[in-house]
């Protein structure tokens, strides 16, 4: 119980024992294991209790409790929410047996696939040299304080959205994006080059809308999106530009963010939120472009982080 809202479950093929995302509201994205009675928080608690990261001011002795069950801790927590989705034990070894029965679990805000190891008990996560490569300090204490720390965790990205993971009958994981596409995972000696496809007539699949053809940088005021830092999240800000000149957001950061017209002050949306502009997900990397043709001033702010917050200002 106290489970917010799950989108992958998968029990260990070793154990027996079932793993769970949760999705939080703003914050604490979770990976959880779940035992008899298990008792994930919500709406008391969200990510691990000590962090208080939703202000509740609460504990676990504040829960509702039926039973024999008991409050615990995630096993890993984001605290900058990422849409978490799928978990999957990957229980072949077609990819290498330093990947056999490790645990993939993907996210929707930034198409990554993320790919964690546990201990030799398989009752927790083990972040550890042995196992991955980087800046794994930040990671001790199993959760994401900042959005560039989980860049160790990551196995895949450019899905532009993760739903679904499954191991196929030929042993490979396979995903499912939010586009509708599928994709299988192969080890690099085993890539498949488009050039060597004997299909020549079949063009490649279009890419995701997000991934536009790019704007004249020359023409374009540059915006740096770099990260969930209030009003000064999007820089410069404000933005001033002459009327018909194009605003070009680069997302900067490890995460996805938006670009949408409006405001979000205390829990609700502006009614013009998202209609005059609204990129959807930015990838890191990736972009958003909009040409302002009438004088004004337009307030701006990311749907996923209400925090972040913007203004345009267009002169005559």
């Amino acid at each position: 119980m106290g489970i917010r809202n799950s989108f992958g479950m998968d029990f260990d093929p070793l154990t027996g024992t079932l793993w769970a995302t949760e999705n939080g509201p703003a914050a604490g994205d979770e990976i959880n294991m779940v035992e008899p009675g298990f008792n994930s928080g919500w709406a008391q608690i969200q990510g691990f209790a000590a962090s208080d990261i939703l202000n509740r001011g609460t504990s676990a002795e504040d829960l509702v409790i039926l039973g024999d069950g008991k409050y615990s801790d995630p096993e890993f927590s984001w605290n900058t929410t990422i849409g978490v989705t799928d978990a999957k034990f990957f229980s072949s070894d077609k990819l290498g047996k330093q990947y056999e029965n490790n645990l993939f679990v993907g996210d929707i805000n930034n198409g990554y696939i993320y790919r964690f190891t546990l201990n030799s008990e398989r009752n927790a996560i083990e972040i550890n040299s042995s196992s991955y490569s980087g800046n794994l300090e930040n990671l001790a204490d199993k959760q994401v304080n900042n959005s560039k720390e989980v860049i160790p965790l990551i196995f895949g990205s450019g899905f532009g959205g993760v739903t679904d993971l499954d191991v196929g009958p030929d042993g490979y994981l396979y995903v499912l994006t939010y586009f509708g596409e599928i994709y299988k995972i192969l080890p690099k000696s085993n890539s498949i080059k488009f050039d060597n496809l004997t299909d020549m007539n079949k063009s490649p699949p279009p890419p995701p809308p997000l991934q536009q053809s790019s704007p004249s940088l020359s023409d374009s005021t540059l915006v740096q999106i770099v990260g969930i830092e209030g009003n000064k999240s999007y820089n410069p800000n404000p933005i001033v530009v002459k009327e018909g000149q194009t605003i070009l957001w680069v997302n900067g950061d490890a995460i996805s963010y938006t670009v949408t017209s409006g405001s979000h002050e205390n829990g609700v949306r502006s009614e013009d939120s998202g209609i005059l502009f609204d990129s959807t997900a930015v990838l890191p990397g990736h972009f958003y472009s909009m040409e302002f043709d009438v004088p004004g001033t337009y307030l701006y702010y990311c749907f996923y982080h209400p925090s972040m917050t913007g203004e345009v200002k267009v002169e005559a």
